[in-house]
């Protein structure tokens, strides 16, 4: 495991990771508080989906 990205050993292959919710930042480093109730993400059940498909595809068979 890899503390910093510079760390990580090299690798051949593309990664993607995704994201679904981000909590939003709060000042509680500061002494204000963090985030307003509205601006977590709560932990409960989340889902989600996506679609990837390659350049080739879209021009010789638009999916859309």
């Amino acid at each position: 495991m890899a503390n910093h990205p510079h760390e990580l050993p090299q690798s051949e292959y593309t990664h993607l990771h995704l994201d679904m919710a981000i909590t939003g930042l709060g000042g509680n480093s500061c002494g204000q508080g963090g985030p307003l109730l509205r601006d977590r993400v709560m932990a409960t059940p989340h889902t989600f989906g996506y679609m990837i498909w390659s350049d080739e595809l879209c021009e010789t068979n638009d999916p859309r």
